[in-house]
């Protein structure tokens, strides 16, 4: 990624949040949302899909921020992602419609009452939050969906669908996973891609071998 350098007498905005993991599992978890997004999306010039970037709302006052897990911006102008290190509303001319945090106890207050007062504040559509380690949330998946008030209506789990992304958010064997309805398959881990690349390249090594074969 490319980190833009302040200049002198300009107002820096700081890239990317350098929190510390809260656990493994919540590091795998981060890792496997991103990726899955990013791929189903890359086909979208006008969508981002960001993780651990600094938001930036208020032009001119870097203070104004958050920093999500995950967060999905629809119609933004297109520019290669290492150009974005960090997201400033005013310049994309659009706001994240989903966010997904990942919580824990030691950030419950943070992600159950501060954030979603801001989220709604600016118009995020989708709020969702999951529990990986189960240490308080009950069950561990929640969605937070604006309505037309401008507040959020919480709905429980363990499967909620996101109008938005046009996927559904379930829950398979403690880990939150993402579903394309269309076709009831789940978006692959970063595991799971990797595998399917090595058994297409297995498979293409074969066919060469096949046709060279014939020659």
């Amino acid at each position: 990624m490319v980190t833009t350098q302040p200049q002198p007498g300009s107002i820096y905005y700081p890239e990317e949040d350098d929190q510390v993991t809260e656990s493994a599992k919540h590091a795998v978890q981060y890792a496997n949302l991103l990726s899955a997004l990013r791929m189903f999306f890359q086909p979208r010039a006008d969508v981002f899909v960001g993780g651990n970037n600094f938001v930036y709302y208020q032009e001119g006052d870097p203070r104004k921020c958050f920093s999500p897990d995950i967060f999905v911006v629809f119609g933004v102008r297109p520019r290669p992602i290492e150009e974005r290190g960090s997201f400033r509303i005013w310049e994309e001319g659009a706001a994240p419609a989903v966010i997904i945090e990942l919580t824990s106890a030691s950030t419950r207050r943070i992600d159950t009452v501060q954030k979603p007062r801001q989220y709604a504040t600016l118009g995020v559509k989708e709020y969702y939050l999951f529990d990986p380690l189960s240490e308080f949330l009950k069950p561990p998946l929640q969605g937070n969906y604006l309505d037309e008030t401008g507040h959020y209506q919480r709905v429980p789990g363990p499967e909620l669908d996101s109008p938005a992304l046009g996927l559904r958010l379930v829950l398979r064997d403690g880990w939150l996973r993402l579903l394309d309805p269309r076709t009831e398959a789940l978006l692959p881990t970063l595991e799971e891609a990797e595998a399917e690349i090595t058994q297409l390249r297995a498979e293409l090594a074969r066919l060469k071998a096949n046709t060279e074969g014939h020659k």
